[in-house]
Protein backbone atom coordinates (compact mmCIF):
# COMPACT_ATOMS: atom_id res chain seq x y z
CA UNK A 1 0.00 0.00 0.00
CA UNK A 2 1.22 3.48 -0.87
CA UNK A 3 0.69 6.34 1.55
CA UNK A 4 -1.17 8.34 -1.05
CA UNK A 5 -3.48 5.38 -1.71
CA UNK A 6 -5.07 5.87 1.70
CA UNK A 7 -6.12 9.33 0.56
CA UNK A 8 -7.35 8.13 -2.83
CA UNK A 9 -9.31 5.27 -1.29
CA UNK A 10 -10.93 7.57 1.26
CA UNK A 11 -11.85 10.02 -1.51
CA UNK A 12 -13.53 7.20 -3.43
CA UNK A 13 -15.33 5.57 -0.52
CA UNK A 14 -16.11 8.43 1.90
CA UNK A 15 -15.70 11.48 -0.36
CA UNK A 16 -17.66 13.88 1.83
CA UNK A 17 -16.04 12.97 5.13
CA UNK A 18 -13.89 15.82 6.40
CA UNK A 19 -10.16 15.30 6.18
CA UNK A 20 -9.08 18.77 7.21
CA UNK A 21 -10.51 21.72 9.11
CA UNK A 22 -8.74 25.06 8.97
CA UNK A 23 -9.95 28.36 10.40
CA UNK A 24 -13.63 27.57 9.93
CA UNK A 25 -13.20 25.91 6.52
CA UNK A 26 -13.79 22.19 6.01
CA UNK A 27 -12.02 20.18 3.32
CA UNK A 28 -13.40 16.71 2.48
CA UNK A 29 -11.23 13.80 1.42
CA UNK A 30 -12.41 14.18 -2.18
CA UNK A 31 -11.13 17.77 -2.30
CA UNK A 32 -7.73 17.00 -0.76
CA UNK A 33 -7.26 14.04 -3.12
CA UNK A 34 -8.20 16.04 -6.21
CA UNK A 35 -5.84 18.87 -5.26
CA UNK A 36 -3.05 16.34 -4.70
CA UNK A 37 -3.63 14.77 -8.12
CA UNK A 38 -3.49 18.20 -9.76
CA UNK A 39 -0.14 18.84 -8.08
CA UNK A 40 1.17 15.46 -9.21
CA UNK A 41 0.01 16.02 -12.79
CA UNK A 42 1.69 19.42 -12.77
CA UNK A 43 4.99 18.04 -11.53
CA UNK A 44 5.00 15.37 -14.22
CA UNK A 45 4.14 17.92 -16.93
CA UNK A 46 6.92 20.19 -15.61
CA UNK A 47 9.37 17.39 -16.34
CA UNK A 48 10.14 16.39 -12.78
CA UNK A 49 11.37 12.79 -12.75
CA UNK A 50 10.74 9.94 -10.30
CA UNK A 51 12.96 10.30 -7.20
CA UNK A 52 13.56 14.00 -7.90
CA UNK A 53 13.12 16.14 -4.79
CA UNK A 54 10.36 18.67 -4.16
CA UNK A 55 10.87 21.14 -1.32
CA UNK A 56 7.87 22.57 0.53
CA UNK A 57 8.52 25.56 2.78
CA UNK A 58 5.06 26.28 4.12
CA UNK A 59 3.50 26.92 7.50
CA UNK A 60 0.36 25.01 8.51
CA UNK A 61 -1.88 25.78 5.55
CA UNK A 62 -4.51 23.70 3.69
CA UNK A 63 -2.15 23.52 0.69
CA UNK A 64 0.39 21.47 2.66
CA UNK A 65 -1.38 18.06 2.64
CA UNK A 66 -2.11 18.08 -1.13
CA UNK A 67 1.52 19.01 -1.81
CA UNK A 68 2.70 16.20 0.43
CA UNK A 69 0.57 13.53 -1.23
CA UNK A 70 0.84 15.02 -4.71
CA UNK A 71 4.63 14.89 -4.55
CA UNK A 72 4.49 11.19 -3.72
CA UNK A 73 1.90 10.54 -6.45
CA UNK A 74 4.41 11.98 -8.92
CA UNK A 75 7.01 9.49 -7.69
CA UNK A 76 9.08 12.28 -6.16
CA UNK A 77 10.73 12.75 -2.78
CA UNK A 78 8.97 15.16 -0.42
CA UNK A 79 11.34 17.48 1.45
CA UNK A 80 9.58 19.57 4.13
CA UNK A 81 11.56 22.72 4.91
CA UNK A 82 11.47 24.60 8.19
CA UNK A 83 9.98 28.05 7.57
CA UNK A 84 12.62 29.57 9.87
CA UNK A 85 15.45 28.63 7.49
CA UNK A 86 17.59 31.53 6.35
CA UNK A 87 19.01 31.98 2.86
CA UNK A 88 22.22 30.00 3.36
CA UNK A 89 20.29 27.16 4.98
CA UNK A 90 17.78 27.10 2.12
CA UNK A 91 20.68 26.92 -0.32
CA UNK A 92 22.24 24.02 1.60
CA UNK A 93 19.04 21.94 1.53
CA UNK A 94 18.45 22.65 -2.17
CA UNK A 95 21.99 21.63 -3.03
CA UNK A 96 22.08 18.61 -0.73
CA UNK A 97 18.77 17.20 -1.97
CA UNK A 98 19.12 18.54 -5.53
CA UNK A 99 15.65 20.02 -5.17
CA UNK A 100 13.94 20.64 -8.52
CA UNK A 101 10.84 22.46 -7.27
CA UNK A 102 10.24 24.64 -4.22
CA UNK A 103 6.79 25.67 -3.01
CA UNK A 104 6.78 28.41 -0.41
CA UNK A 105 4.54 30.99 1.24
CA UNK A 106 4.59 34.67 0.33
CA UNK A 107 6.19 35.60 3.67
CA UNK A 108 9.21 33.39 2.96
CA UNK A 109 9.92 34.34 -0.65
CA UNK A 110 12.88 36.53 0.37
CA UNK A 111 14.54 33.61 2.17
CA UNK A 112 14.04 31.37 -0.88
CA UNK A 113 15.34 34.04 -3.25
CA UNK A 114 18.42 34.45 -1.08
CA UNK A 115 18.87 30.69 -1.10
CA UNK A 116 18.73 30.29 -4.89
CA UNK A 117 20.64 33.38 -6.03
CA UNK A 118 24.00 31.56 -6.23
CA UNK A 119 22.71 28.35 -7.78
CA UNK A 120 23.77 27.43 -11.29
CA UNK A 121 20.48 25.58 -11.91
CA UNK A 122 17.91 27.01 -9.51
CA UNK A 123 14.70 25.08 -8.89
CA UNK A 124 11.29 26.11 -10.13
CA UNK A 125 9.63 28.20 -7.42
CA UNK A 126 5.88 28.41 -6.82
CA UNK A 127 4.29 30.60 -4.19
CA UNK A 128 1.17 30.37 -2.03
CA UNK A 129 -0.25 33.85 -1.59
CA UNK A 130 -0.46 37.06 -3.56
CA UNK A 131 3.09 38.37 -3.26
CA UNK A 132 4.89 35.87 -5.47
CA UNK A 133 8.15 37.82 -5.58
CA UNK A 134 8.78 37.26 -9.28
CA UNK A 135 7.76 33.61 -9.23
CA UNK A 136 4.62 31.78 -10.28
CA UNK A 137 1.60 31.19 -8.04
CA UNK A 138 0.95 27.63 -6.92
CA UNK A 139 -2.15 27.49 -9.14
CA UNK A 140 0.13 27.49 -12.20
CA UNK A 141 1.71 24.23 -11.06
CA UNK A 142 -1.64 22.45 -10.92
CA UNK A 143 -2.86 20.67 -14.02
CA UNK A 144 -5.93 18.74 -15.10
CA UNK A 145 -5.75 15.33 -13.47
CA UNK A 146 -8.77 13.64 -15.02
CA UNK A 147 -6.72 10.81 -16.48
CA UNK A 148 -3.71 11.02 -14.16
CA UNK A 149 -2.29 7.78 -12.80
CA UNK A 150 0.21 7.90 -9.93
CA UNK A 151 3.85 7.20 -10.73
CA UNK A 152 4.69 4.04 -8.81
CA UNK A 153 8.10 3.69 -7.19
CA UNK A 154 9.54 0.83 -5.15
CA UNK A 155 8.55 0.72 -1.48
CA UNK A 156 12.21 0.64 -0.47
CA UNK A 157 13.04 3.95 -2.14
CA UNK A 158 12.68 7.19 -0.18
CA UNK A 159 9.39 9.06 -0.41
CA UNK A 160 10.41 11.82 1.99
CA UNK A 161 13.61 13.33 3.27
CA UNK A 162 13.43 14.71 6.78
CA UNK A 163 16.28 16.96 7.85
CA UNK A 164 17.65 16.86 11.36
CA UNK A 165 17.98 20.12 13.28
CA UNK A 166 21.68 20.49 12.56
CA UNK A 167 22.59 21.37 16.16
CA UNK A 168 25.86 19.44 15.82
CA UNK A 169 26.94 20.38 12.29
CA UNK A 170 25.08 20.56 9.02
CA UNK A 171 21.55 19.09 8.96
CA UNK A 172 21.40 15.51 7.77
CA UNK A 173 18.67 14.30 5.42
CA UNK A 174 17.09 11.15 6.83
CA UNK A 175 15.88 8.98 3.96
CA UNK A 176 12.38 7.74 4.87
CA UNK A 177 10.61 5.12 2.75
CA UNK A 178 6.96 4.35 2.18
CA UNK A 179 7.55 1.11 4.09
CA UNK A 180 9.02 3.04 7.04
CA UNK A 181 5.92 5.20 7.40
CA UNK A 182 3.49 2.31 6.99
CA UNK A 183 5.38 0.35 9.65
CA UNK A 184 5.23 3.29 12.04
CA UNK A 185 1.49 3.77 11.51
CA UNK A 186 0.88 0.06 12.06
CA UNK A 187 2.82 0.14 15.34
CA UNK A 188 0.97 3.09 16.80
CA UNK A 189 -2.52 1.93 15.87
CA UNK A 190 -2.00 -1.24 17.91
CA UNK A 191 -1.64 0.95 20.98
CA UNK A 192 -4.04 3.79 20.17
CA UNK A 193 -7.49 2.61 19.05
CA UNK A 194 -9.18 4.85 16.50
CA UNK A 195 -12.89 5.67 16.63
CA UNK A 196 -15.14 7.00 13.86
CA UNK A 197 -15.40 10.76 14.08
CA UNK A 198 -12.07 11.21 15.84
CA UNK A 199 -10.45 14.63 15.49
CA UNK A 200 -6.83 15.49 16.21
CA UNK A 201 -5.91 19.08 16.97
CA UNK A 202 -2.64 19.87 15.19
CA UNK A 203 -0.82 23.03 16.18
CA UNK A 204 2.58 21.45 15.57
CA UNK A 205 4.34 22.42 12.31
CA UNK A 206 3.61 19.98 9.50
CA UNK A 207 7.19 20.33 8.28
CA UNK A 208 8.27 18.32 11.36
CA UNK A 209 8.02 14.52 11.48
CA UNK A 210 5.86 14.59 14.64
CA UNK A 211 3.01 16.38 12.88
CA UNK A 212 3.64 15.01 9.38
CA UNK A 213 3.89 11.31 10.20
CA UNK A 214 2.40 11.21 13.67
CA UNK A 215 -0.70 13.28 12.93
CA UNK A 216 -1.39 13.90 9.22
CA UNK A 217 -0.46 10.53 7.73
CA UNK A 218 -2.12 8.65 10.57
CA UNK A 219 -5.34 10.62 10.29
CA UNK A 220 -5.54 10.17 6.52
CA UNK A 221 -4.97 6.41 6.89
CA UNK A 222 -7.74 6.15 9.49
CA UNK A 223 -10.09 8.56 7.70
CA UNK A 224 -10.32 10.85 10.68
CA UNK A 225 -10.07 14.64 10.80
CA UNK A 226 -7.09 16.92 11.37
CA UNK A 227 -8.10 20.26 12.87
CA UNK A 228 -5.17 22.37 11.69
CA UNK A 229 -4.12 25.64 13.31
CA UNK A 230 -1.57 27.97 11.71
CA UNK A 231 0.44 28.02 14.94
CA UNK A 232 0.15 27.37 18.65
CA UNK A 233 -1.85 30.06 20.41
CA UNK A 234 -3.03 29.21 23.91
CA UNK A 235 -6.52 30.70 23.75
CA UNK A 236 -7.28 29.38 20.26
CA UNK A 237 -6.03 25.92 21.21
CA UNK A 238 -8.16 25.66 24.34
CA UNK A 239 -11.20 27.07 22.52
CA UNK A 240 -10.80 24.44 19.79
CA UNK A 241 -10.58 21.63 22.33
CA UNK A 242 -13.82 22.87 23.88
CA UNK A 243 -15.82 23.60 20.72
CA UNK A 244 -14.48 21.54 17.80
CA UNK A 245 -15.04 18.02 19.10
CA UNK A 246 -11.32 17.35 19.55
CA UNK A 247 -10.53 13.82 20.74
CA UNK A 248 -6.71 14.00 20.67
CA UNK A 249 -4.31 16.87 21.21
CA UNK A 250 -0.73 16.46 19.94
CA UNK A 251 1.78 18.83 21.48
CA UNK A 252 5.14 19.39 23.14
CA UNK A 253 5.67 19.91 26.89
CA UNK A 254 5.83 23.72 26.71
CA UNK A 255 2.35 23.79 25.15
CA UNK A 256 0.87 21.85 28.04
CA UNK A 257 2.72 24.10 30.49
CA UNK A 258 1.36 27.28 28.89
CA UNK A 259 -2.20 25.96 28.77
CA UNK A 260 -2.07 25.25 32.50
CA UNK A 261 -1.54 28.88 33.41
CA UNK A 262 -4.73 30.03 35.15
CA UNK A 263 -7.51 30.50 34.33
CA UNK A 264 -7.22 28.99 30.82
CA UNK A 265 -7.67 25.20 30.67
CA UNK A 266 -9.09 25.09 34.22
CA UNK A 267 -12.11 27.05 33.08
CA UNK A 268 -12.93 25.00 29.98
CA UNK A 269 -14.79 21.78 29.37
CA UNK A 270 -13.48 19.57 26.54
CA UNK A 271 -16.17 16.90 26.45
CA UNK A 272 -14.74 14.68 23.68
CA UNK A 273 -11.05 14.96 24.56
CA UNK A 274 -9.73 11.47 25.39
CA UNK A 275 -6.04 12.16 25.80
CA UNK A 276 -3.06 14.28 24.95
CA UNK A 277 0.12 13.11 23.27
CA UNK A 278 3.45 14.72 24.07
CA UNK A 279 6.78 14.43 22.31
CA UNK A 280 9.74 16.45 21.10
CA UNK A 281 11.24 16.80 24.59
CA UNK A 282 11.00 15.18 28.00
CA UNK A 283 7.75 15.98 29.80
CA UNK A 284 8.34 17.44 33.30
CA UNK A 285 6.66 15.24 35.87
CA UNK A 286 5.05 18.29 37.50
CA UNK A 287 3.43 19.40 34.26
CA UNK A 288 2.13 15.92 33.46
CA UNK A 289 0.68 15.49 36.95
CA UNK A 290 -0.92 18.93 36.98
CA UNK A 291 -2.48 18.48 33.53
CA UNK A 292 -3.99 15.13 34.42
CA UNK A 293 -5.27 16.49 37.74
CA UNK A 294 -6.85 19.59 36.18
CA UNK A 295 -8.33 18.01 33.04
CA UNK A 296 -8.91 14.43 34.11
CA UNK A 297 -7.33 13.35 30.79
CA UNK A 298 -4.08 11.39 30.49
CA UNK A 299 -0.96 12.45 28.63
CA UNK A 300 0.71 9.70 26.60
CA UNK A 301 4.35 10.68 26.39
CA UNK A 302 6.19 9.45 23.33
CA UNK A 303 9.82 9.13 22.31
CA UNK A 304 11.16 9.04 18.80
CA UNK A 305 13.57 10.56 16.33
CA UNK A 306 13.57 11.94 12.82
CA UNK A 307 15.58 8.86 11.83
CA UNK A 308 12.85 6.53 13.11
CA UNK A 309 10.12 8.24 11.05
CA UNK A 310 8.62 9.51 14.30
CA UNK A 311 7.79 7.02 17.08
CA UNK A 312 9.76 4.41 19.00
CA UNK A 313 8.12 4.12 22.41
CA UNK A 314 5.17 5.39 24.43
CA UNK A 315 4.66 5.95 28.14
CA UNK A 316 0.97 5.16 28.65
CA UNK A 317 -0.80 5.53 32.01
CA UNK A 318 -1.76 1.85 32.29
CA UNK A 319 1.90 0.76 31.98
CA UNK A 320 3.72 3.92 32.94
CA UNK A 321 6.93 4.74 34.71
CA UNK A 322 6.77 8.51 35.11
CA UNK A 323 9.95 10.22 33.93
CA UNK A 324 10.87 7.45 31.48
CA UNK A 325 10.32 7.03 27.74
CA UNK A 326 7.93 4.15 28.37
CA UNK A 327 7.75 0.88 26.49
CA UNK A 328 8.67 0.23 22.84
CA UNK A 329 5.85 0.00 20.33
CA UNK A 330 5.06 -3.50 19.01
CA UNK A 331 7.74 -4.46 16.51
CA UNK A 332 10.44 -2.22 18.02
CA UNK A 333 13.46 -3.93 19.56
CA UNK A 334 15.47 -1.80 21.98
CA UNK A 335 18.86 -2.43 23.58
CA UNK A 336 21.15 -0.41 25.83
CA UNK A 337 24.71 -0.85 24.55
CA UNK A 338 28.24 0.26 25.37
CA UNK A 339 30.75 1.93 23.05
CA UNK A 340 31.52 -1.42 21.43
CA UNK A 341 27.89 -2.28 20.77
CA UNK A 342 27.64 -4.82 23.55
CA UNK A 343 24.46 -4.88 25.62
CA UNK A 344 25.11 -3.51 29.12
CA UNK A 345 23.87 -5.22 32.29
CA UNK A 346 20.59 -4.15 33.88
CA UNK A 347 20.96 -0.82 35.70
CA UNK A 348 24.07 0.38 33.85
CA UNK A 349 24.24 3.43 31.61
CA UNK A 350 24.60 2.99 27.88
CA UNK A 351 23.36 4.17 24.47
CA UNK A 352 19.88 3.40 23.18
CA UNK A 353 20.02 1.25 20.04
CA UNK A 354 16.92 0.41 18.02
CA UNK A 355 16.04 -2.25 15.50
CA UNK A 356 12.68 -1.68 13.79
CA UNK A 357 10.98 -1.44 10.40
CA UNK A 358 10.55 2.33 10.80
CA UNK A 359 14.29 3.08 10.90
CA UNK A 360 15.47 5.20 7.98
CA UNK A 361 17.49 3.95 5.03
CA UNK A 362 20.32 6.27 6.01
CA UNK A 363 21.47 9.86 5.58
CA UNK A 364 21.60 11.37 2.10
CA UNK A 365 25.14 11.97 0.82
CA UNK A 366 26.64 11.06 4.21
CA UNK A 367 27.92 7.48 4.11
CA UNK A 368 30.21 7.91 7.14
CA UNK A 369 27.41 9.33 9.29
CA UNK A 370 25.13 6.54 8.10
CA UNK A 371 27.71 3.87 8.94
CA UNK A 372 28.23 5.40 12.38
CA UNK A 373 24.51 5.49 13.12
CA UNK A 374 23.34 2.20 11.59
CA UNK A 375 25.58 -0.64 12.64
CA UNK A 376 25.33 -4.08 14.21
CA UNK A 377 21.87 -4.34 12.69
CA UNK A 378 20.47 -1.41 14.65
CA UNK A 379 20.19 2.36 14.77
CA UNK A 380 22.35 4.00 17.42
CA UNK A 381 20.42 7.02 18.67
CA UNK A 382 23.15 8.88 20.53
CA UNK A 383 20.80 9.03 23.52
Amino acid sequence: MKLYQYLLDAAGEVPYNIALEFMGHKFPFSYVAEEAKKIAAGLVELGVQPQDSVGVMLPNLPQFPPLHYGTMMAGCVFVPMNVMLQGDEVEYLIRDSDIKVVVTYELFVDQVNEGIKNLENPPHVFVVGENVGGHKPLAELQRDATNFEPVVVDDDLPVMRLYTSGTTGKPKGAQITNANVIANLSMTEKVFPVHPGDKTLCVLPLFHCYALNGVLNGSIRHRTTVVLHPRFEVEACIKSMAEDGITTFAGVPTMYFNMLKPPLIREVESPRLRHGISGGAAMPVEVLSQWEEVTGRPIDEGYGLTETTVSVSINRPEKRKVGSIGRPYPGVEVKIVDDKGNEVPQGEVGELAIRAANVMLGYLNKPKATAAAIKDGGFHTGD
